[in-house]
């Protein structure tokens, strides 16, 4: 008879059946798996060329994760570090959603124009819907439909590299539209918890020097030990591992007209995976580069992951 493969949500239900405090914290991961998968689907809205920001790509990070891990780890795993990976991997992309309201309110205010001074400045997309911007503002004559391309790329841009300190601001209803959906429930968790799920969130898009530097190895809370340096690690890797050719919503990209040049690197090293195998053994990525007009775009993502190795031949990445 074949052995039932334990996942972190089993596990997780496992040890609630006879610990009280984690039969809690599943509670509310279930809560908060319900919400933000009613609307975590609205990135694309916002974000419609760029790839899947949505439930199924923080399932993908899970099941990464579990195969990094391992069945025998996975069984070791304490209670609440196994709420803290389910936790975070659902809440690390919330910081992508932003309201109208809030982009009225940011557009007139000095940090943001600032930002629209140094985009008039480049020669790429985002350059060219920042000058066209800037023309139908003063009135130069620019379609009504380019006007509106152009402000999606700029929040695009504006709100990616920021997406991840937002998480914050975006799940507390004191300071944002959206806090009354995704608020964490706190009539169980003491605050410093929801910190430390504020925190590994934020890490996803850090350096691994940088988690390392600035998440504490160990906390404790009831009778149990959890590493929220481990967490962030392992929400990091589950991220990067999400890396299959599916990864774009073609709707997505058809609403808004076209894929931007800003993704065609992130779009095509998506589509060039052939071989995509994580275990706890090792992560071995297969590319055909043949597929990847912007090469040196693609092979940036290495450094990201100081353990790859790459043969140059089939951009082949193991990491051991």
């Amino acid at each position: 008879m074949k052995t039932r493969r334990i996942t972190l949500e089993t596990h997780l239900h496992k040890i609630a059946e006879y610990d009280e405090t984690v039969k809690n914290l599943e509670s509310v991961f279930n809560i908060q798996k319900q919400k933000v998968i009613r609307y975590i689907g609205s990135v694309v809205t916002s974000f419609p060329t760029y790839s899947t920001h949505d439930a199924v790509h923080s399932m993908n990070i899970i099941s990464a994760i579990e195969k990094i891990l391992g069945q025998k780890t996975i069984k070791k795993m304490s209670g609440i570090d196994t709420f803290l990976i389910l936790m975070c991997a659902y809440m690390h992309d919330t910081g992508m959603l932003y309201s109208d309201e809030e982009v009225k309110q940011l557009w007139e205010t000095e940090g943001f124009q600032d930002f629209l001074t140094s985009a008039r400045k480049r020669e790429d997309e985002v350059g060219r819907a920042a000058r066209k911007i800037d023309k139908a503002e003063k009135g130069e004559g620019c379609s009504v439909l380019e006007v509106r391309r152009s402000v999606a790329v700029i929040l695009m841009e504006y709100f990616r590299p920021r997406h991840g300190q937002r998480i914050k601001h975006v799940t507390d209803a004191r300071t944002s539209e959206f806090g009354s959906l995704l608020s964490i429930d706190d009539s169980f968790l003491p605050d410093r918890i929801i910190h430390n799920i504020y925190r590994i969130s934020m890490a996803h898009n850090w350096s691994f020097e940088d988690i390392l530097k600035e998440m504490p190895l160990a906390d404790s809370f009831g009778v149990e030990e959890f590493h929220p340096r481990m967490v962030a690690y392992l929400i990091r890797m589950g991220d990067l591992c999400d890396m299959d050719n599916n990864r774009f919503n073609g709707v997505g990209i058809k609403v808004f007209g076209n894929l931007g040049e800003e993704n065609l690197a992130h779009y095509f090293k998506h589509k060039s995976v052939e071989t995509l195998h994580i275990s706890s053994d090792g992560i071995v990525v297969v590319a055909n580069t043949s597929l990847l007009p912007l090469i040196s775009s693609f092979m940036s993502f290495s450094t990201c992951l100081p353990l790859f190795t790459i043969d140059t031949v089939n951009w082949c990445a193991v990491l051991m």
